[in-house]
């Protein structure tokens, strides 16, 4: 999964709204130009002498929408983008392949059920429409995308889909950005748009190949300059900007990369340990074994400790008592949240069968008891990840700063 960062810088004077679109993908077919029709995909404000800036994950997933007409200011408000990315096909290996089928009870266009074998061409994943629905329908087949933040995919390129029909679909990675007050998700003619846009144009054949990241200025004549293309390094492109403690409220290590090799050792686990031991000997309960994982997105420290005995309520400080009928009480796990700036910002106490309680708050000061232990934190992991920097990209760079 590749990142990309897009940047519009607005110098022209005065307060603007800009938007954001993607080129079309190319599909298979006799689907004329003016048949595909782009989705905003962004909508931003922006003061002059500022910029906005959105970044986007490079997976493709298909799209299916509903019965509307497309034309004029139609905004795209329901559909169904698949759940996983599309797998682009290669030389001899096969592309993502879906169906369609009309609901006719429902009167829906929706996914069928039954799996599709891959059988999509190199560079596209494909849709098959079933027999079920005609032209004056008015259905939507097409390409969705996800920009940082966002939940699930939203459309940015539909076609209006016929009956028995193949499409093969080849995305391109190429964004443009324009103004105007056009709303999330209005439909519009991609051909007439992008000849007044700013282009971003990170295809194999555009200036921006082998960069991830590109700057647009809307100057004071009302014109776009020349992009400027670099390379960002993927914790900047994460949100951070290189300096953790300008991060607000987002958990660190949260839309990382996958590490090539694990960067928790001993040395940053005992930092972890005895800071969740502090937190939790202020809670009365006595710290166990600490597990650590990460998967590209989340570090997690997992600990898990049996609820005490007994039938006095003052036993269960944090938990209601077990329904008579529960034989058993269920060991239950603590999840401990690290910050950007390297503080405990959150201990969340889950059992198995019931959610108990969250301590949420700065810990710093309180249960942790020790300044240092920030600071320590952030040497440690520091030093695991200029131990991997070898292996990164040429010219990425991790900095960790407490």
């Amino acid at each position: 999964m590749s990142k990309y960062q897009l940047r519009i810088i607005n110098k022209s004077g005065v307060p603007r709204r800009f938007f954001f679109f993607t080129a079309p993908p190319v599909f298979s077919g006799s689907i004329a130009a003016s048949d595909i029709y782009t989705n905003t995909w962004v909508s931003v404000y922006v003061a002059n002498k500022s910029a906005a800036t959105v970044t986007t994950q490079l997976d493709f997933y298909a799209f299916c929408g509903p019965k509307t007409e497309v034309s004029g200011k139609t905004i795209i408000e329901t559909g169904s983008s698949r759940d996983t990315p599309a797998k682009l096909g290669l030389t001899g290996v096969k592309g993502s392949s879906y169906l369609t089928y009309w609901d006719q009870e429902n009167q829906n266009f929706r996914w069928a059920d039954q799996d599709q074998a891959n059988d999509a061409a190199p560079g596209c994943y494909s849709i098959t429409t079933d027999h079920g629905f005609t032209l004056n329908d008015n259905v939507t087949i097409g390409l969705a995308m996800m920009k940082q933040g966002d939940e699930f995919a939203t459309p940015v390129t539909v076609v209006k889909a016929q009956p028995g029909m193949k499409y093969d679909i080849a995305p391109v990675v190429k964004f443009y950005v324009a103004t105007g007050d056009k709303k999330f998700g209005e439909l519009f003619d991609f051909v007439s748009q992008s000849t007044e846009s700013g282009e971003y144009d990170f295809s194999s054949s555009g200036g921006g190949s082998g960069y991830n990241s590109g700057d647009i200025t809307y100057d004071n004549h009302g014109q776009w300059t020349q992009t400027t293309y670099k390379t960002q390094s993927l914790m900047s492109l994460s949100g951070f900007g290189g300096d953790p403690s300008k991060a607000n409220s987002v958990n660190w290590l949260k839309a990382f990369v996958k590490f090539t090799r694990p960067i928790l050792e001993s040395h940053a686990q005992n930092v972890l340990y005895d800071a969740a031991r502090h937190a939790l000997s202020e809670i009365q309960y006595n710290p166990g074994p600490l597990y650590f994982s990460e998967d590209g997105k989340t570090l997690t420290v997992k600990y898990e400790f049996p609820l005490p005995d007994g039938d006095d309520d003052d036993n269960y400080p944090l938990v209601s008592k077990p329904l008579p009928w529960y034989p058993t009480k269920p060991d239950s796990e603590v999840f401990i949240s690290i910050d950007a700036r390297n503080e405990i910002l959150q201990v969340k106490f889950t059992p198995s069968w019931q959610k108990i309680q969250e301590l949420t708050g700065d810990l710093g000061n309180t249960s942790l008891g020790a300044p240092a232990v920030p600071k320590a934190l952030a040497s440690a992991l520091d030093d695991k990840i200029n131990a991997v920097s070898g292996e990164l990209p040429n010219g990425e760079t991790w900095i960790i700063t407490a």
